[in-house]
């Protein structure tokens, strides 16, 4: 028995997670793989002051704008980023828009995903978005908790899961909430299990 030492977010916050693992199987053990694209869940960069937008086929980041536009930075939305700081993005800029990441999966991997979500202060009852894996449009989410304000953007935190298909995976999230205010989200962050055998 080995002893591993993972960063894991849960909740907005980093802490060291030990694991004690059988490095030959790996079961138990949710990890990035040891060398390639590794994901990279904040949006911290490039360091923003305000807001900005970016187009389709723009890159920021990790991240690329697939689709429309989207906002980025600490106010993109008009609230407070998850966490009362830090940057994060609204998938509204003038229109509805969708960002994407790529990074090195195992295949067969069973990989779970976890974001905050907040939306936009104009937006007063709800927004949603899709998250995709490799194009695929997963279960829509929404976010509508009530008394979402300038200094209080009610992040609440979502989960979905996947199995890896390739040496690498897309990970994407689209807003279809109409407009210039949608879903902004912050704080992504990926697990995967190693396939057994």
């Amino acid at each position: 028995m080995s002893t591993i030492i993972l960063d894991a977010k849960i909740r907005g916050q980093w802490m060291l997670v030990a694991v004690l693992a059988t490095l030959v199987t790996g079961v138990g053990l949710f990890a990035q793989p040891a060398s390639g694209a590794h994901f990279e869940g904040t949006f911290e960069n490039p360091p923003v002051v305000g807001w900005t937008t970016y187009s389709e086929g723009t890159p920021f980041g990790p991240w690329t704008v697939t689709a429309g536009d989207v906002d980025h930075g600490p106010t993109p939305a008009g609230t407070t980023c998850q966490g009362s700081a830090g940057q994060c993005v609204d998938l509204n800029g003038s229109v509805p828009g969708a960002i994407s990441q790529v990074f090195d999966t195992r295949v067969g991997g069973a990989c779970q995903v976890w974001f905050w979500m907040s939306r936009h202060v104009q937006q007063a009852t709800q927004a949603t978005l899709v998250p995709s894996v490799d194009s695929v449009d997963l279960a829509a989410v929404t976010h509508n908790l009530p008394g979402v304000a300038r200094n209080d953007g009610k992040w609440e935190q979502k989960t979905f899961s996947f199995v890896a298909a390739g040496p690498t995976t897309t990970l994407g999230f689209r807003s279809t909430t109409s407009g210039a205010a949608g879903p902004q989200i912050d704080n992504v962050s990926v697990g995967c299990r190693p396939p057994a055998g």
